[in-house]
């Protein structure tokens, strides 16, 4: 597949940005070996479409990148179609927060939620992105993708410490999303936020482009509990698409 380097290399630029908010020009110049000069043609190029601001601290992604990832989520209308119910059956099983999420770049977005009626519940901010190694959305998306992607994802992600529970080390991330690939779920023990656990399910469509996720706040729920949920969801998952399908 021929492609054209520079704008690829572009593309890569916008989703370092992504997650290094605040990046100066010599480290991201640093991080893809690239003379500064040549750098800044590509930080400018960001800046002149709307993508980028650069500031005192650094360069910044701009709303505007949110809100073509938001346009896009608008044309995911076959994606929800197929997995609505599977949403809204697990919806009614747990009254837990239901999610479904895709990927934007290297972001980690939801485009789809049923929100919890229990008294207490967690508020979900549809305006954030998530790096996706620290959610069982994103892990159970990333665990499927071939190794020069995850090599690529991995060499330029910091594992930044979250909780006590993030996973902050390559060879044992690499260990979570080998079982997540083995199992067919992936599980957040609390690694974003302590009080959050969540199981997540992947959605196929032509390679894994979704997760469907279930929020289990700890006050509430066990590990145990957590494992025993995600092998529901699984049964679940694969019993609703046979059905679509």
């Amino acid at each position: 597949m021929r492609v054209i380097g520079s704008f690829s290399k572009g593309l890569k630029i916008l989703s370092h940005l992504a997650s290094h908010d605040g990046a100066r020009l010599s480290d991201i110049a640093a991080a893809f070996d690239m003379p500064a000069s040549n750098m800044t043609l590509f930080l400018n190029s960001l800046m002149s479409e709307g993508f980028a601001v650069k500031d005192a601290d650094g360069y910044h992604l701009t709303a505007r990148i949110g809100e073509l990832a938001n346009t896009a989520a608008g044309c995911f209308s076959e994606l929800k179609r197929v997995t609505s119910g599977i949403i809204h059956e697990l919806h009614e099983r747990f009254d837990e927060n239901v999610l479904l999420g895709v990927l934007s770049g290297d972001r980690l977005l939801f485009i789809e939620r049923l929100q919890s009626s229990r008294p207490v519940q967690i508020i979900n901010d549809a305006t954030i992105s998530y790096l996706p190694h620290v959610t069982a959305a994103g892990k159970a998306i990333i665990a499927f993708w071939d190794e020069a992607r995850l090599d690529e994802y991995l060499s330029v992600t910091p594992l930044t410490k979250y909780t006590d529970r993030t996973i902050t080390v390559k060879a044992t991330l690499r260990e979570e999303l080998a079982a997540v690939k083995k199992n067919g779920y992936a599980l957040n023990r609390g690694e974003y936020e302590e009080a959050i656990m969540a199981a997540s399910v992947p959605v196929f469509l032509d390679g894994p482009i979704a997760s469907i996720t279930v929020q289990f706040p700890s006050f509430r729920y066990s590990e145990r509990d957590l494992e025993r949920h995600a092998q529901e969801m699984l049964k679940c998952r694969s019993d609703r698409l046979r059905r679509v399908r």
